[in-house]
């Protein structure tokens, strides 16, 4: 669809809810009288799709297997259904279609996308993020990043092996807190989120995230989202605030979404409060990087290495490292977390190797007392 048809039916139907379809058609043959039945139809469609659903990128996100989503400018458009990235020949439109779709989502939210404003973030649905950047943050014109969670691919924790899952059921019924890190797309969400469902059904969830992507079955989950500054500079509540919240709300297990940042220190303060089984994930290459990122993170807020190794020795049992094997997700290792001296340590508990088979390693012994 034409920006220029689609801001005259934005106009023409402002304030109208759910405008019917014969409606819709007669404004756009008054804008564009030359249209055939079927142009006129696929105009229909279009506009809908700007309204109701994801614009240009309408066609492609129809697919539910789709776990990313990446348009280069109007150069190239990826898809990963979880086998790797794929390049696809479908049309998504030019530059300005792209731009002008952004943008009426960033109006949407109280926001701008343009020049002054070249990048934008938004949840498009429950378990689907949106990211947009602009030159010349980014060569080439505009560039889409889409990333579904498994809520809507439909994809689960069916990669776990039954004997893992068995320690795993252990972890969460004897109430121990733990992270989850690993890579981009190693499974850490579809992993808490398999957890969280093993828990008690007595149990009082509360779940902190910048953006929704935990999706578990279980009949007391209270799910609390950061907001973004408006266009004014207004709103604002990150997740150092929905945490001082939460401590308010009586729950029984405190998870947060990711910790990428500040919010660190006030996540490990919460859950040295008496607060057991809290959770979440964080992005490392490997189980043994996990204390030197989160003290890393301190230190970005002048917490020194030696508080947040206290913290953090206090504040989590365990550690799960995940990783890939041969393009299938894995659990690489369970390890105890132990502050000793002021410095922590990862130890190894139990390791999967790469014919899934499980190995029992030094933490083994202590791992097994604490469930």
């Amino acid at each position: 669809m034409s920006s220029e048809i689609f801001h005259k039916l934005q106009n023409d139907f402002a304030g109208i809810e759910g405008p019917g379809t014969k409606e819709i058609v007669e404004k756009i043959k008054i804008s564009a009288p030359w249209l055939s039945e079927t142009q006129l139809e696929r105009e229909h469609r279009n506009f809908d799709a700007w309204v109701n659903g994801y614009g240009p990128l309408q066609e492609i996100l129809a697919d539910r297997k789709i776990t990313d989503l990446f348009v280069n400018g109007s150069g190239s458009v990826w898809v990963d259904r979880g086998f790797g990235l794929l390049r696809i020949t479908s049309e998504v439109g030019n530059e300005k279609i792209l731009r002008e779709f952004i943008n009426y989502l960033a109006l949407q939210r109280g926001r701008l996308f343009d020049d002054a404003h070249p990048f934008f973030d938004a949840e498009l649905e429950r378990g689907l993020r949106l990211h947009a950047i602009l030159s010349p943050l980014v060569e080439g014109g505009i560039h889409i990043s889409i990333r579904s969670n498994q809520s809507r691919t439909g994809s689960s924790s069916n990669w776990l092996e039954p004997e893992v899952s068995k320690y795993l059921f252990k972890i969460i019924r004897a109430r121990r807190s733990f992270l989850i890190s690993g890579g981009t797309g190693a499974g850490k969400t579809t992993l808490l989120s398999a957890m969280l469902e093993m828990t008690e059904v007595t149990e009082r969830i509360l779940i902190l995230e910048d953006t929704h992507e935990l999706r578990i079955n279980h009949p007391h989950v209270v799910q609390m989202q950061s907001k973004l500054a408006n266009s004014d500079g207004a709103g604002e509540w990150n997740l150092q605030d929905l945490i001082r919240q939460a401590l308010r709300m009586r729950p029984t297990r405190i998870v947060m979404g990711e910790v990428r940042g500040r919010e660190i220190i006030d996540f490990l303060l919460a859950l040295n409060t008496g607060h057991d089984g809290g959770c979440g994930t964080i992005h490392a290459n490997s189980a043994r990087d996990v204390p030197s990122r989160i003290a890393a993170l301190g230190l970005l807020h002048d917490v020194s290495r030696e508080a947040m190794n206290a913290q953090l020795g206090s504040a989590f049992d365990l550690l799960i490292h995940l990783h890939s094997v041969n393009n299938r997700r894995s659990i690489e290792s369970i390890n105890l977390v132990k502050e000793i001296s002021g410095v922590v340590e990862i130890i190894p508990a139990i390791t999967i190797n790469s014919d899934f088979g499980i190995n029992k390693e030094i933490g083994f012994e202590e791992f097994e007392k604490m469930l």
